[in-house]
């Protein structure tokens, strides 16, 4: 939410219109894509990217307002964030660049007299571009493999279609274009788009070089197998991107509608018209698509008692809740966990929480087991994707002597398993 600020202090920049800083406010808090980036799809996970969103705002205003060294201490600060947020650095110093260009061509068009800040912001643009390419590259070929060595980056998962490394994956985008075009160009891309820029009106449009800093990061989650969704989190850097588009579109709303007008041969209303009208679409279209698809009390999924994002299913006590007290006190916060999903974040602060899943990892020797030093099993018996219902189903129960059920009073909900002391 404190995105909030600099979306209305780049309006007002390029409007000086108070009416259409609030739209643009208001829109912004209404922005549907917004509400699914803490809690996945799945509503159990709380993602780093969400920091990057206000952080990714505030330095584009300060890019706007020509503070170079505020600009480049944000984009440092979105880097801590998670290295996604370095896929915009190279599409941003490119229109850092081509604006400094354009100014220095074409001063007086543009109202420009300071030749020397513009050279400086085109030498910017320019070491932005390689930086990000050079930063990404550090990121996942060096700094990510160092701490798991031995294992390309699970990035490479989500792009199966194209390659099972990094260089695989390049050399498919470079040799096979018709393919990669066929995978890009699908109405899942269309439809990935649509939620993006319809709870904006598609004003970000009226800013193509504004938005197209986003477009590489669209291209590449266009072909993630698992992105293809506005529920996920991985467009949030997107997030910021469409708003700076969307400030600056507002902004160029009177020269359309002027033009346009010439065009058809009619007069056309006076700016402040424009800018009222354009704001009034910019909140209406964020207000109308959150009605159908928001998490927030403003949507009708909210309220209705059917769906799944029923306001008591998401925020009331379930019987999963109440069960789980009967298990914590059983549980040291010593003692090292391996536990199911969604009852998975409950053991994060013990001295290990391991994933309890059929996905193989290196602290299990990939194998499917659990770790050497596993204290307890938790299982979840209700949730969305349980495999186990009693303890005869858990593996670690029936087909080894090492372990012993621990009765623990949650009437099924939950299954505990100790492992038998070797103590004689």
């Amino acid at each position: 939410a404190a995105g909030v600020f600099p979306v209305a202090w780049m309006t007002w920049r390029h409007t000086q219109s108070r009416g259409a800083v609030i739209s643009a406010a208001a829109a912004y808090l209404l922005y549907t894509p917004l509400q699914f980036l803490d809690i996945e799809i799945d509503l159990k996970t709380f993602r780093p990217e969400a920091f990057g969103i206000p952080l990714l705002l505030l330095t584009l205003d300060q890019l706007d307002r020509g503070r170079w060294k505020s600009f480049l201490g944000g984009l440092l600060a979105c880097l801590t964030v998670k290295e996604d947020y370095a896929i915009i650095i190279s599409p941003l110093g490119l229109w850092i660049a081509g604006t400094a260009l354009r100014n220095l061509r074409w001063p007086a068009r543009v109202g420009a007299d300071l030749p020397l800040a513009h050279r400086r912001w085109l030498i910017t643009g320019v070491v932005l571009c390689l930086f990000g390419v050079v930063y990404l590259w550090l990121a996942t070929r060096v700094l990510m493999p160092y701490f798991r060595p031995g294992q390309d980056i699970h990035y490479t998962s989500y792009f199966s279609r194209l390659g099972d490394s990094p260089e695989a994956i390049l050399r498919t985008l470079i040799t096979r274009p018709g393919f990669v075009a066929g995978e890009v160009l699908t109405l899942s891309t269309l439809l990935y788009g649509l939620a993006l820029l319809v709870p904006v009106g598609g004003l970000a449009l009226l800013s193509p070089g504004r938005l197209a800093v986003g477009l590489p990061l669209f291209g590449i989650l266009c072909l993630n197998e698992l992105a293809r969704d506005p529920r996920h989190h991985f467009h949030a850097p997107l997030v910021a991107i469409v708003f700076w588009a969307t400030a600056c579109g507002l902004g160029q709303l009177p020269t359309v509608w002027l033009w346009l007008a010439r065009w058809r041969g009619t007069a056309a209303p006076a700016p402040a018209v424009m800018l009222q009208r354009g704001g009034r679409w910019l909140w209406s279209c964020s207000l109308a698509t959150g009605l159908f698809f928001s998490l927030s009390p403003l949507g009708l999924s909210f309220w209705d008692p059917g769906s799944n994002w029923n306001w008591q299913r998401l925020y009331g006590l379930q019987p999963r809740g109440a069960a789980f007290a009967a298990i914590e006190p059983l549980i040291p916060a010593s003692a090292r966990v391996a536990s199911t999903d969604f009852v998975h974040p409950r053991f994060t602060h013990h001295e290990r929480s391991y994933d309890y899943s059929r996905f193989l990892r290196k602290v299990s020797g990939y194998e499917q087991r659990v770790p050497d030093d596993t204290d307890f099993i938790v299982i979840d018996t209700t949730h969305p994707y349980s495999e186990y219902k009693r303890p005869e189903d858990v593996p670690e129960y029936h087909q080894t002597d090492r372990w012993e059920l621990v009765p623990n009073g949650s009437g099924g909900v939950f299954i505990v398993l100790k492992r038998k002391s070797t103590t004689p």
